[in-house]
């Protein structure tokens, strides 16, 4: 098999930076809240499990909720480790996962949690919410994390993939938030 000439090689080597030219800029990460924001936010999203996903009826302990779709890799990445985060915290804490897709895609979205082993009630949120115009105001882009403390205020957000240590650290400050106490 032919050995390529240095010529060859030095310009394959020269144009590898220039592969990731074309790949669009990330979105700027929204800085984790630490203290909670706000009154309880009141929300209700369309449950496609039977177990709902609503304030009501998530209030009394930490909540994280996770807003997916199926078609982006972040958001595969996002399940994972609220996966894993889930595994440690529950039943302490509530979960729950909200699917910024239309309607109509309820079996695929039910195939993506099943295919990623997550046994959290899900829900697919309402065309105002996919906006950012919905109860999590300003919240459009997927992934995203929202930490909610027991009283059901906003005690930490993310835009973007919110690792495990980020997730458990939220959810640990959540837990230690005092019923009706600000900071």
């Amino acid at each position: 098999m032919p050995r390529p000439s240095a010529l060859a090689l030095v310009t394959l080597m020269s144009l590898a930076p220039l592969t990731g030219c074309a790949t669009p800029r990330a979105e700027p990460v929204s800085a984790p809240r630490a203290a909670p924001s706000g009154p309880p936010i009141e929300f209700s999203f369309s449950s496609i499990d039977e177990r709902e996903v609503s304030s009501s009826a998530l209030r009394g302990r930490a909540t994280v909720i996770a807003f997916l779709t199926t078609y982006a890799t972040p958001s595969t990445v996002q399940a994972r480790y609220l996966k894993k985060v889930v595994a440690d915290h529950v039943p302490r804490v509530n979960a729950a996962l909200v699917f910024y897709e239309q309607i109509e895609n309820r079996p695929l979205v039910r195939i993506f949690r099943d295919a990623l082993g997550l046994a959290v009630p899900t829900a697919m949120a309402d065309t105002e919410s996919i906006a950012g115009r919905g109860p999590f105001k300003g919240l459009d882009t997927v992934p995203s994390v929202v930490v909610l403390d027991a009283a059901g205020r906003e005690v930490f957000r993310k835009v973007g993939v919110a690792d495990a240590n980020e997730l458990h650290r939220a959810l640990r400050d959540a837990q230690a938030q005092v019923w009706g106490a600000r900071p």
